[in-house]
């Protein structure tokens, strides 16, 4: 990383970083907030039929054990920044052994916004697209055998 520094008409100094890998900084910043103690919103707003859905994802985002155990490895998916990762294909597979875990969402603090889409009540999508419209994520949950599972996750890339 080439740092700059460049001296303004007033005299003060200005260090200037390179900003060459945008997503990485986002990615960045949205694991630091929420690592953070914060308060995610995991106040979905669905229906009081999907009330089952509501408790599934607040333990999903904070117990490791039961998000693993309502993954049903392998599951398909995108990884983070795929655009600058050339082994990426559309064959793509989330494992056990490659997962990250997904810790909750500040969404205040991220500047990311929500959009929950219900398709029955056995079917949700979730994306979480940052407030620039630049970048954003995707997630499906399906109930399955009376548990909901997360199906489908695309980390977080550019939104075209």
């Amino acid at each position: 990383m080439t740092v700059k520094e460049e001296t303004l008409s007033h005299g003060h100094k200005v260090t200037k970083l390179p900003m060459k890998r945008p997503i990485l900084f986002l990615i960045l910043l949205l694991s630091t907030l929420s690592c953070k103690k914060s308060h995610p919103d995991h106040n979905l707003n669905l229906s009081p039929d999907l009330a089952d859905f509501q408790e599934f994802y607040h333990r999903f985002h904070t117990d490791e054990a039961y998000q693993l155990a309502h993954i049903p490895f392998p599951i398909k998916g995108v990884p983070d920044n795929a655009v600058n990762k050339p082994e990426y294909n559309e064959y793509f597979t989330w494992t056990e052994e490659n997962w990250v875990m997904n810790k909750p969402i500040d969404l205040e603090a991220t500047q990311f916004k929500r959009e929950i889409q219900t398709l029955g009540p056995d079917l949700v999508i979730e994306k979480l697209t940052h407030t620039l419209g630049s970048y954003g994520m995707v997630r499906r949950f399906s109930k399955m055998d009376g548990e909901w599972m997360l199906i489908y996750y695309q980390g977080v890339n550019p939104v075209q």
